[in-house]
């Protein structure tokens, strides 16, 4: 899970800064008794109507679904990514 976790820290910045041109992006870790949340969003442009998704996205959905969890993306402001593990 933390593999999974770090891999997507580091492509949802990279896509913040890339397609979003944001300049904060802000990292959250949560536990509940039943799963791990990460949920990353930034302060960059929200993504176009027509929304499509590139390598990036589908990379940490595989990532995050190789451990048995689920990946979401809320593309309007601010830009959301959250992934959710059970524990």
């Amino acid at each position: 899970m933390a593999e999974a976790f770090v891999t997507i820290c580091r492509e949802a910045a990279t896509n913040a800064v890339k397609h979003g041109q944001a300049h904060n992006v802000r990292i959250a870790f949560e536990e509940s008794d039943s799963s791990y949340t990460l949920r990353v969003t930034n302060d960059g442009l929200a993504g176009p109507s027509d929304f499509r998704e590139g390598t990036g996205l589908p990379s940490m959905r595989e990532a995050v679904g190789a451990v048995g969890g689920t990946c979401q993306v809320t593309a309007t402001q601010p830009f959301t990514l959250e992934a959710v593990v059970p524990r």
